[in-house]
């Protein structure tokens, strides 16, 4: 939107993302959350700096619902490489294509992903949290510490369990993850 701010979509947005290579191509999520109907929220892309129409990018061979936020993250050296995460991460190597995407990650099932992230010195690098994803407080069901972080150093194809790394957390959502833009490792 050319010159200041504007109204892209109404609703409960969450999260935003522009390619890093081209300003005019936008993405968005909102919690269009319906377990009932069946509905997993909404994914959305626009090429031409929001002005619309919008263009539907949620995985189409994923029927199952998302958590009220739903991460998006962009490729930044390949951004036709589209990530999105439910309970599990998929990705689209053309720009969020419904047809294109596949897992990236075989998790257990139970919970959804909350946050992401991709290390912009090293795009091989990702985290992603799922709701409650540090260790639960005492008294709780054992079986809820399937709920983690993990970090991958290999586009997904290996997923390591770092949640015994968070220093000092214990019940706790990780609503957003950042990395150093020049050490992955921070």
């Amino acid at each position: 939107i050319s010159g200041g701010w504007g109204h892209i979509a109404g609703g409960d947005g969450m999260e935003c993302e522009i390619d890093p290579l081209n300003e005019n191509i936008l993405y968005y999520s909102d919690n269009q959350h319906d377990v009932n109907s069946g509905n997993n929220g909404v994914f959305s892309r626009s090429n031409n700096g929001g002005l619309g129409p919008w263009v539907n990018v949620k995985p189409s061979s994923h029927p199952y619902p998302a958590d009220l936020h739903k991460p998006i993250l962009i490729d930044p050296i390949h951004p036709n490489n589209v990530f999105v995460g439910y309970d599990q991460i998929f990705k689209s190597p053309n720009y969020g294509d419904p047809v294109s995407y596949s897992a990236i990650s075989s998790f257990v099932p139970g919970d959804n992903i909350q946050s992401m992230a991709i290390s912009k010195s090293n795009p091989h690098v990702m985290y992603a949290c799922f709701t409650h994803a540090t260790w639960p407080p005492a008294g709780f069901n054992e079986a809820y510490r399937i709920h983690r972080a993990y970090k991958t150093i290999d586009d997904g194809s290996n997923w390591a369990d770092i949640t015994h790394t968070l220093i000092g957390v214990d019940y706790s959502n990780a609503t957003s993850i950042e990395i150093d833009p020049f050490n992955h490792e921070i």
